[in-house]
């Protein structure tokens, strides 16, 4: 068994133009991947239950001397069970992303000031610059310097979830089957905050769902290693 974890995550800042007092664009992103790794196999042969059904062979069927029924029904299951237990691995991924971008930020850049809770002086904390947290309060937004028209201040933040499950099964000899099973979750989330001239302000957001789900079936070696077998059982 193997286990992994990666992350990754930062922050960028955008720097508005200059003279429109209109703040600075702050994005960050962070990104978490774990990976768990099982040798089926292996954890199933340290069993004796499982030594012993795979070794068993059933009594073939087709056989000149009739068989009891009851013996018949026995081997079946037998070769029901050694196909389902003929997991070779099962690898399991889970990753997590998410990406925020907020405009109209009224901060500055300094990495000193990043643990400021009040005041004038701030910048955006240490951990929306690692990517953990991705929310700025209204009251580190600039205000409407203009007196006659109104100006909006866009964000927004995109999540995403996927998760991978894969395993491949060997139900009899060289003849592999390869399953996966994959899942995907995206939602995102824009909001415009409104502020007037009067000072008053207003906002609107807007949230989009999306899944996706497939699965995959992959069958290897087996046709390449049945054919030249059975060309050999017809020239004989």
């Amino acid at each position: 068994m193997s286990y992994s974890a990666n992350y990754s995550g930062g922050y960028q800042w955008r720097n508005g133009p200059q003279g429109s007092n209109l703040g600075s664009t702050l994005t960050n992103n962070l990104s978490v991947s774990q990976n768990l790794e099982l040798d089926i196999r292996n954890l199933l042969s340290r069993m004796g239950w499982y030594e012993r059904l795979m070794r068993e062979q059933p009594v073939n069927p087709n056989q000149e001397e009739a068989n009891d029924p009851n013996e018949n029904i026995v081997n079946i299951l037998k070769e029901t069970a050694q196909a389902v237990l003929s997991l070779q691995s099962l690898d399991i991924s889970f990753s997590n992303s998410k990406r925020s971008q907020q405009a109209g930020y009224d901060g500055g850049s300094q990495i000193y000031y990043m643990f400021n809770t009040g005041g004038d002086n701030f910048s955006p904390p240490f951990s929306y610059r690692t990517g953990w947290t991705d929310r700025i309060g209204p009251g580190q937004l600039v205000d409407n310097p203009n007196q006659n028209q109104s100006i909006q201040i866009p964000s927004n933040k995109n999540y995403t979830d996927d998760l991978t499950v894969g395993t491949r099964l060997t139900p009899f000899e060289n003849f592999s089957i390869d399953l996966t099973w994959s899942s995907k979750w995206d939602v995102t989330s824009t909001k415009t905050l409104t502020l007037r001239a009067d000072e008053s302000s207003s906002s609107v957001r807007d949230e989009k769902w999306e899944s996706k789900l497939q699965c995959y079936l992959g069958v290897w070696r087996g046709i390449w290693h049945v054919i030249p077998r059975a060309a050999e059982s017809c020239l004989c």
